[in-house]
């Protein structure tokens, strides 16, 4: 992948204003299959930080234990952006 497409489709996402623009933007960049996993992965993310069982998860959310696996794996050995976010997304 080029740097400099990275870097610019990030700058991009910092121009989002509002809910409703990422809704469109995403909406158009994103197959309804593509928004709709990226929004799983999300709440899979959450669920995992407080702490919910992965059975709880696989009921409520209808996905593989695989998928759940790894959103866990992310969690403790990523960098730490899904704490970050959440924190960030439930301070305000």
């Amino acid at each position: 992948m080029n740097n400099r497409w990275k870097k610019e489709f990030n700058k991009l996402i910092l121009k989002l204003g509002d809910e409703k623009e990422a809704e469109e933007l995403f909406g158009e960049l994103l197959t309804p299959r593509e928004y709709e996993e990226l929004i799983l992965r999300w709440q899979i993310a959450k669920f995992l930080i407080r702490g919910t069982s992965q059975k709880k998860i696989r009921e409520t959310l209808k996905v593989s234990r695989a998928t759940i696996t790894r959103g866990s794996k992310e969690i403790k050995y990523g960098k730490g952006a899904f704490h970050k976010f959440y924190l960030r997304l439930n301070k305000s």
